[in-house]
């Protein structure tokens, strides 16, 4: 099973050219609707339009938000009017963070708390004060400002391991590709100046290429000293992390028919309906409808809460994820206070797991899930090519363009690949290209 549920984004046309080139596309389902509950019970929606085109498609629905003031709103659509008419240098600010360009341009505690901050800690990992201006600058004009649709939200209808390394392995044993599982990789072994194939376990395996595509705090371990003293790697160990922690819980009967809900105002940000398809399918829209221009599994803190002995499929259950982006406030609890905060936050959600009985909780906190997108991160990230001969860094944090996302993630893969086709002479451009912004945003630059 997951650490936690992933998601993904209409605006990350890297990641969804992957996912075709694996077959994977058809086990994606898009939403369009997001509910948002907030601590005193109000229901809010977030959806597009049907009538306004973008950048104006979200307007009535932030309009009828039930979280926010009249003023709350007028000066989110100020602070939007300010982002489509950003200027290139303003869009390459990693030194302010946006907690203090929000604050400049006049958003209400308010504001922040119900739009600007879940938006950001969910898609960037990290809180709004902790993250570079241009980081969020980019994801609220990729997913809010280009296109009607950039910021539907995309769900695998499977684990990432079946979909990853089940289609992905697919793929690559289709091409002749020899993947090998459970074995440790000790050593990149570099002599000369150039790598020579990997050392794995007491195995030598020579290579004229080797691709690094481990987190940024696992590859010192593999490099030797001298490698690991000199640039890009003698600072990788500046990086800071951003912890993620999934919460599971397991039900005797169904609590909702909801897809999902986002939190406002509470230690538990989303809570995903993992049954598979709701029975109430809102707000979903799949790949057939029409066409339109992080797998690290780590140990969980403890074993199951209750011992479990039933069958927990949904036909006889149900079983939420809840998600904890940025969760450094979870850092100091027990695994038992956390089950206890997700379980309140549950109920008070959803009446109906009040009277159902919890057979099995599971927590699994990720304490370096991502790198925090802070000031000073972007100069850290290394390009694809390292300076030693035969030796390419993958990975999202890598320097892709994008945060720490698994858009970044393949992003970081393709510039690696295309890489190493320029240094064997061959130009080719791997990455997807950028679908055309909507007519009003082309036409105000963006």
């Amino acid at each position: 099973m997951d650490n936690c549920q992933h998601v993904l984004m209409r605006c990350c046309v890297n990641l969804l050219d992957f996912y075709e080139r694996i077959g994977a596309a058809g086990t994606i389902d898009f939403y369009y609707s997001f509910r948002f509950v907030d601590r005193q019970g109000r229901w809010s929606t977030l959806s597009a339009s049907r009538w306004l085109p973008a950048p104006l498609h979200l307007i009535p629905s932030l309009l009828r938000f039930r979280s926010m003031t009249g003023l709350d709103k007028i000066t989110i659509a100020i602070a939007m009017v300010r982002l489509a008419r950003l200027k290139p240098a303003d869009l390459q600010d990693y030194k302010t963070t946006f907690g203090d360009w929000l604050r400049r341009v006049g958003q209400t505690p308010n504001s922040i708390e119900c739009f600007w901050r879940p938006v950001v800690v969910s898609a960037l990992n990290e809180e709004p004060d902790r993250t570079a201006a241009a980081y969020a600058f980019q994801l609220f004009r990729e997913a809010f400002l280009r296109s009607r649709r950039a910021f539907e939200m995309g769900l695998p209808r499977v684990e990432l391991a079946d979909l990853y390394s089940g289609a992905g392995g697919a793929a690559l044993a289709r091409l002749g590709v020899e993947v090998r599982c459970g074995e440790r990789v000790s050593r990149i072994l570099i002599e000369e100046g150039r790598a020579v194939g990997v050392c794995v376990d007491e195995e030598r395996i020579p290579a004229e290429i080797v691709i690094s595509a481990v987190p940024y705090h696992a590859l010192p371990a593999l490099l030797d000293e001298k490698t690991r003293s000199q640039p890009p790697f003698s600072r990788l160990s500046e990086f800071e992390s951003s912890p993620i922690t999934g919460v599971h819980l397991w039900f005797d009967r169904s609590v909702t028919d909801l897809p999902h809900a986002a939190l406002l105002g509470r230690e538990m940000q989303w809570i995903f309906n993992k049954d598979g398809a709701p029975t109430e399918d809102k707000g979903r829209r799949t790949e057939d409808e029409g066409k339109h221009p992080r797998s690290r599994n780590p140990i969980p803190d403890t074993p199951d809460l209750i011992p479990n002995t039933q069958d927990l499929s949904p036909t006889r259950g149900s079983y939420l994820g809840l998600l904890v982006s940025a969760s450094r406030g979870l850092t100091s609890r027990t695994r038992d206070e956390i089950v206890a905060m997700a379980m309140e936050a549950t109920q008070a959600v959803f009446p109906a797991a009040r009277e159902a009985r919890l057979i099995r909780a599971l927590v699994i906190r990720e304490k370096r899930a991502t790198f925090s997108p802070q000031p000073g991160a972007e100069a850290l990230r290394p390009d694809a090519s390292t300076g030693v001969a035969g030796l390419y860094l993958a990975g999202d944090w890598t320097r892709t363009g994008w945060p720490a996302t698994m858009e970044g993630a393949v992003r970081g893969g393709y510039l690696a690949a295309e890489q190493i086709l320029h240094d064997s002479g061959q130009s080719v451009s791997l990455l997807a290209p950028e679908p055309p912004a909507d007519l009003i945003p082309r036409l105000m630059g963006l």
